[in-house]
């Protein structure tokens, strides 16, 4: 997954949502829970915005590139500056806070080097595409709830890994305010209405780790 590290809360949500509706999930951090945040959430690729502090932002590029030297760094800078660090790719802050058009565009490049794409997810027997495209099981259409497909889309991104409920909902539902209790029926539904294409799960559960896709599909 793609890590986010910002003290801007304006930066954090915007890009959040820009991402967001081009299929790319996002986590946000803080400078001070970054480095743990990496290690522990199996990162794909870092986007630091050095905008507040250019030095922190180098100093902490400096770190993550010793200790990740292959992951896809990213480096948001204010317009004038001429930063010195070890990354992959410069987005330059020109609007003072807001998210440009231009920098979404940049930003989903960036998103596309980690490995991103908007073209359907497919797999033998379970194709999964944007928001207003159909989900196809076992060659058939599957009718999912919004909700339902956007949950089914990012653990067929992040599979065969096992996604942690609370990061899922993270994910998928960044700006909404959802319960472990809706997150389950959720699940409980995308597998029933499976069943009635395959008697196998879906999606499984697995106690105490989360949820992830099948194996075999």
């Amino acid at each position: 997954m793609l890590v986010l590290i910002t003290e801007r809360p304006s930066i954090a949500k915007d890009l959040t949502k820009a991402l967001h509706d081009r299929g790319v999930y996002l986590f946000c951090v803080p400078y001070e829970t970054a480095l743990f945040t990496c290690d522990k959430k199996d990162t794909g690729g870092v986007i630091i915005d050095c905008v507040p502090s250019l030095k922190a932002g180098e100093e902490l590029c400096v770190c993550l590139r010793d200790l990740y030297s292959e992951m896809p760094i990213a480096a948001i800078v204010k317009a004038e500056d001429i930063p010195q660090m070890p990354v992959d790719f410069i987005l330059r802050d020109t609007a003072k806070g807001a998210l440009t058009e231009g920098m979404q565009e940049e930003c989903y490049e960036f998103c596309r080097l980690c490995g991103w794409n908007e073209r359907p997810l497919s797999c033998h027997d379970l194709m999964v595409g944007r928001r207003d495209e159909a989900v196809y099981y076992m060659g058939y259409a599957l009718p999912l709830a919004p909700m339902e497909k956007e949950l089914l889309r990012c653990l067929f991104y992040r599979y065969p890994r096992v996604t942690d409920a609370d990061d899922l909902l993270t994910l998928c539902a960044p700006f909404e305010r959802i319960s472990r209790s809706a997150l389950s029926v959720w699940i409980s539904n995308i597998n029933r209405k499976a069943r009635l294409l395959d008697p196998r799960p879906l999606i499984l559960c697995q106690y105490g780790k989360g949820y992830r896709l099948r194996d075999y599909l």
